[in-house]
């Protein structure tokens, strides 16, 4: 099984995101989009596990119980590594400090479990797209620089375990445990 804990994206983020691939989607550009109902913020990508360890993962996320709920909202679009040269198109959110608090409280109970933990730079985002090659990546690129965020806001109150089934048409998702923040009695 393929598995990754993340923060699914709220209403207003997914209408936000879909909004943006709409507009960006006219500059031409070869990208493969991703479909709004899966956007989420990945804290750790866990990758391959066996189905016995799921209740074990999911138990880690007990963590974030001591966690307070807490509010974001959308902050731009940007490309990684760059819009020279894009590879992929996101959406990011400000006021994300919280989100990196509860990525610390996983990485450990997840490290004990035995999984590696990523240690580059933590930017949280949501990926709309994946660039296939260069044509027309100027265009997204401006498209991108003159769409402005509404701002949109979303709670984040709980984390999410994800078993990612890889489709021709795209990844699918399903949720196999929850944790919600504030939890703890």
């Amino acid at each position: 099984m393929r598995l990754f804990v993340a923060v699914p994206a709220a209403e207003g983020f997914l209408e936000e995101a879909s909004l943006a691939q709409s507009l960006l989607r006219t500059a031409g550009a070869d990208v493969k989009w991703v479909n709004p109902e899966c956007l989420h913020f990945t804290l750790h990508f866990l990758g391959e596990a066996e189905l016995a360890g799921v209740p074990e993962v999911v138990s880690a996320l007990d963590c974030v119980k001591s966690a307070n709920p807490f509010v974001m909202r959308t902050a731009g679009l940007g490309f990684f590594p760059g819009s020279e040269k894009p590879e992929v198109v996101w959406l990011g959110a400000e006021n994300t400090e919280p989100l990196a608090e509860l990525r610390t409280l996983l990485a450990g109970r997840l490290a004990a479990l035995g999984f590696e933990i990523d240690s580059r730079l933590f930017v949280p985002h949501l990926t709309l797209g994946r660039v296939k090659s260069p044509r027309n990546c100027a265009a997204l690129a401006e498209k991108a620089g003159s769409l402005a965020c509404s701002g949109a806001v979303m709670t984040v109150n709980s984390v999410v375990l994800f078993e990612s089934v890889l489709k021709p048409d795209g990844p699918q998702y399903r949720r196999l445990g929850a944790a919600h923040l504030g939890d703890e009695f």
